[in-house]
């Protein structure tokens, strides 16, 4: 049902191709997958990954949500999350490595939570497939340049890494990062 609401919307406003993704803290052995038919229960973080085409542009969004209030370890996940992607955007500037873009997230205390951000990735650029170059964070190392439009994402799920998801899309300028979407990084709760 929340796909089927989803992609109607997108494809009203002209998206020719629509992708979504969703993993849920209640079930932590099973990362983000295409969306089944399971009852979300209260209490749960709901990680959700939606990837639209428009005029055959890929973008990518993600965020974290949680069905009533948020237990104290999806807040804490959260909070996890939401530290490493401001390390990750802060660390964005032109004429950095992509390979260099994740140095700064090895001080992430949990290993399980770093091996999932290199799992799912720290992000890529934008373009006519829904992964192009440059990888951040991997191997190989482009220079990052002014006028690059790449999609940053933080991503942890596992039992021991916990389940949070944020992912925006930035342009790349002199003076910094400029955000391609509006969000205020919050956790969004759902139906208190």
């Amino acid at each position: 049902q929340v796909m089927a609401e989803l992609e109607r919307a997108a494809r009203r406003r002209g998206v020719e191709d629509f992708r979504l993704l969703l993993a849920r803290s209640g079930t932590p052995g099973v990362g983000l997958r295409p969306a089944a038919d399971q009852t979300l229960a209260k209490g749960e973080a709901i990680l959700v990954l939606v990837a639209a085409s428009f005029q055959r542009y890929w973008a990518e969004l993600g965020q974290t949500f949680c069905l009533g209030r948020p237990p104290e370890d999806v807040a804490r996940n959260y909070d996890l999350a939401r530290m490493a992607f401001q390390q990750l955007t802060g660390s964005i500037k032109p004429g950095i490595s992509t390979l260099a873009v994740g140095d700064g997230l090895q001080a992430i205390p949990s290993a399980a939570a770093r091996q999932s951000l290199q799992a799912y990735g720290l992000g890529n650029g934008l373009g006519l497939d829904l992964s192009e170059e440059p990888y951040l964070g991997r191997e190989g190392s482009v220079a990052i340049k002014s006028g690059m439009v790449l999609t940053l994402r933080t991503c942890f799920t596992g039992k021991d890494a916990g389940s949070a998801l944020i992912s925006r899309p930035y342009l790349v300028a002199e003076a910094g990062l400029e955000p391609l979407a509006r969000s205020d990084g919050s956790l969004i709760s759902i139906g208190n």
